[in-house]
């Protein structure tokens, strides 16, 4: 396996991205879907195909009025219910995430291939460079997990390495972004495979869909730079391993325009003001290990970010201008009272209970 998939394929038509939301993450999809509009040109051209689980009318055409927002940018949003039926000890959010495996059924068949999304992503440059990656005739694109560097990892595919007859130093992707071959996926029998996986109540899933992707996509998926799946804890460590990325790295990245995608992993939207904020200050204020120059240009890129984030929300109606003065307020207050006593450390182990 190559360590990038870097060919390009042009095609002409449009870009065709998919999400899988219910009303728990429907405004984490307006603001995805505001991100993505917001760095396109004119001359491109893009349609949304969304998998709703039991969304009101309201929230469908809510999320449709941002197209209006960006009226030179041609684009259509489609939506689709899912087909397949899984077990309910999945959940909720577990049947949304498993909803994806419904897109090469879904998908009218003049539509060959397809970008999926998370809905907790914010996009920062222009989708047209991902979408034209070509698939090389694999069953997907996707970033190598950073946080689960290869499927014998403890959150991995240990549970299933024999029975399949999986390489335990394989590496293992994130199955946050992923390009996918779907006429392929068709002529596989892929999402019947996956399904027959996921109803053998034999089997622990860790990530549902994340893990039955990665068994039957074994050896036929090609990595994608770390760029179109960036996770925000990367820009917050100070070291990860796995991958050799430093905070001065990943403020680097950012400050440069090399990061196309940023993917909100653990450190999800609805930890809201006080943890994002917080890590701001300690970025200023504690990291030692990084010069004025590296702190300033991270802040700057963090500051921007939420900027972006939040005034997406309110462009779209989610948040009104009170309710985040509230928040903001809020924050100020429970930071003075507790966080500012506390390391990073503290935090992410109170986030992992």
């Amino acid at each position: 396996m190559n360590d990038q998939s870097q060919k390009i394929e042009k095609t002409n038509g449009p870009i065709h991205i998919a999400f899988c939301v219910n009303e728990t993450y429907i405004s984490y999809l307006s603001v995805a879907i505001w991100s993505i509009l917001n760095n396109l040109e004119p001359s491109n051209e893009v349609k949304f195909h969304i998998i709703e689980i039991n969304l009101s009318k309201k929230h469908k055409k809510k999320t449709s009025r941002i197209l209006n927002i960006f009226p030179k940018i041609n684009s259509q949003i489609y939506w689709y219910e899912p087909i397949l039926s899984f077990d309910n000890s999945f959940g909720k959010d577990g049947f949304s995430a498993l909803s994806r495996l419904n897109l090469p059924l879904l998908m009218p068949k003049e539509i060959r291939k397809i970008l999926y999304l998370d809905v907790d992503i914010f996009v920062l440059k222009n989708i047209v460079e991902l979408w034209e990656t070509d698939l090389s005739n694999k069953t997907l694109l996707a970033v190598k997990d950073p946080h689960i560097n290869k499927i014998s990892s403890p959150e991995g595919l240990n549970y299933a390495l024999r029975y399949y007859n999986l390489n335990p130093e394989a590496p293992y992707f994130n199955s946050g972004v992923l390009l996918l071959n779907l006429t392929k996926m068709l002529q596989d029998n892929f999402i019947e495979k996956c399904k027959k996986h996921l109803d053998n109540k034999n089997f622990r899933n860790n990530f549902w869909d994340q893990d039955v992707l990665n068994i039957f996509a074994y050896n036929d998926w090609l990595p994608l730079e770390l760029k179109w799946n960036f996770p925000l804890p990367l820009l917050l460590t100070e070291l990860n391993h796995s991958n050799n990325i430093s905070i001065n790295d990943g403020a680097h990245l950012v400050e440069n325009n090399l990061v196309g995608i940023i993917h909100f992993t653990i450190l999800k939207p609805t930890l809201g003001f006080p943890f994002h904020f917080y890590l701001i200050f300690w970025l200023f204020g504690n990291n030692r290990n990084i010069n004025r120059i590296e702190r300033r240009a991270t802040f700057g890129f963090i500051f921007r970010f939420h900027y972006l984030y939040y005034l997406s929300l309110l462009k779209n109606n989610w948040v009104t201008p009170l309710k985040l003065s509230q928040e903001i307020i809020k924050y100020i207050i429970s930071s003075f009272k507790n966080l500012f006593f506390r390391t990073p450390f503290e935090i992410w182990d109170l986030l992992k209970k």
